[in-house]
């Protein structure tokens, strides 16, 4: 989070404490113009640090704009999303390293999982909707929580249950253990290929230089958008 009020720019700052209750009004525009040049840098960097991001991923960077009662502007991650994972949930490991939280597919399958090699992928490189919906809707029929006892049970007749409820997906298994090692999918007569790998919790580096960005643009822009701010309001 970027979270910014006017103070250190000793020129512009000397001409805002004589405007009194202007002063406000010129901080919070120029602060507004300099949230939205930070957002649209880290949009360009995103497009540096992750291969072919999302419009969903470059929509989730929001500026809270400063107002004349309240002059402060914050720069950040929004933190709500409808039938999906926030995006500050998932682009904080960007930022800072470490883990993420499980997907909502992944809560209902009870485990990470990553696309396999037989995977559709969407435009953007990620796992299709539509192709997670089937899988989760069709290994529902088996026990939903791949994870579970009952799917475990499940898994031991899910050739036959396969065959009479004509679904493509399966959990594969490991023969020594029967531990759970990722979705499968039906190609035809002895035909598979591997869709989804369960796999251990990941654990991120830090790639995307949020707060590097936003500082450089800060250095290089604050006192032009102070400026700029400070002609609007002594021309009106």
């Amino acid at each position: 989070m970027i979270k910014l009020e006017i103070k250190g720019v000793d020129n512009v700052t000397r001409v805002l404490n004589r405007l009194g209750k202007q002063s406000n009004s010129v901080s919070a525009r120029a602060l507004n113009n300099l949230g939205f040049g930070i957002r649209k840098s880290l949009q360009k960097e995103m497009e540096s640090a992750f291969a072919n991001p999302t419009p969903y991923t470059k929509r989730s960077i929001y500026v809270h704009k400063a107002t004349e009662t309240n002059p402060t502007m914050t720069v950040d991650f929004k933190d709500e999303a409808f039938k999906a994972i926030p995006p500050d949930r998932y682009m904080r490991p960007q930022v800072y390293g470490g883990s993420r939280v499980l997907k909502r597919s992944e809560r209902r399958l009870g485990t990470y999982a990553y696309p396999g090699r037989g995977a559709e992928l969407d435009a953007y490189g990620n796992m299709s909707r539509g192709e997670i919906v089937k899988i989760l809707t069709q290994l529902g029929r088996l026990g939903v929580n791949t994870m579970s006892k009952r799917a475990r049970k499940a898994g031991i007749a899910q050739k036959i249950i396969h065959r009479h409820l004509g679904t493509q997906y399966f959990v594969a298994r490991s023969k020594s253990n029967g531990k759970p090692l990722g979705v499968w999918k039906l190609l035809g007569t002895g035909r598979v290929t591997p869709v989804l790998a369960f796999g251990r919790k990941p654990n991120y580096k830090p790639r995307f230089d949020f707060h590097g960005v936003a500082q450089r643009v800060i250095e290089e822009r604050m006192e032009r958008e102070l400026v700029r701010a400070l002609k609007y309001e002594l021309g009106k």
